[in-house]
């Protein structure tokens, strides 16, 4: 049995819709653009988080609202943005595990398609940890923050503004702190006066 017509069954099923909602929304799928899921959240007949609950009973796999993720732009440039619209998948952060292991966490919405899942698996490296989400919540999700990445030309920079930039970054991922920078640059100061002093 078709998997989509298979959710929408069941959704009639549980009293979440009427057989005349699921056929309405099967004549409109196409249109739409979606999944039988989302054409029913956009035809207004069933409420993103019953559907999101719904999903996340159905695969037995936790449930994430992308609406409220914080995206890592580290994990992100592991999915191309076709690659994620045609396979449903996006990933949201990196994180280690107790035993310093890199963990990608990902949202689906196939959380079954696990040869996606393996392939993922092996081009990150890192153990996947798994949520389910809407086909609706996913491209609004890709649309938004694919389109939001930042490009970074390096030639059109000043200089300056890069060693700055840099700086600060590192700073704010605790790689040093101020008072090191502070310190070695004015070290590296005394060196080069020390140097110059010597020559004359």
């Amino acid at each position: 049995m078709d998997q989509r017509r298979k959710i929408g069954e069941l959704l009639v099923e549980r009293g979440l819709i009427s057989h005349a909602q699921l056929q309405d929304a099967l004549d409109k799928q196409q249109e739409f653009g979606v999944r039988i899921g989302s054409a029913l959240v956009k035809m207004g007949v069933l409420q993103e988080s019953v559907l999101l609950n719904f999903l996340s009973m159905y695969f037995d796999v936790p449930k994430i609202d992308l609406r409220q993720v914080k995206v890592s732009r580290a994990a992100l440039r592991l999915v191309d943005p076709d690659y994620a619209r045609k396979y449903g998948i996006v990933p949201l952060k990196i994180r280690q595990d107790p035993m310093g292991r890199d963990i990608l966490a990902i949202a689906t919405t196939d959380p079954i398609n696990f040869e996606v899942l393996q392939k993922l698996q092996d081009s990150s490296g890192m153990r996947l940890e798994v949520y389910v989400t809407t086909h609706g919540a996913l491209l609004d999700f890709i649309s938004g923050c694919y389109c939001q990445a930042p490009s970074l030309n390096l030639d059109r920079q000043a200089p300056d503004k890069l060693v700055k930039a840099l700086a600060n970054l590192l700073i704010d991922k605790g790689i040093f702190s101020e008072e090191d920078l502070a310190t070695y640059l004015n070290s590296t100061d005394s060196s080069q006066k020390d140097s110059g002093e010597e020559k004359t």
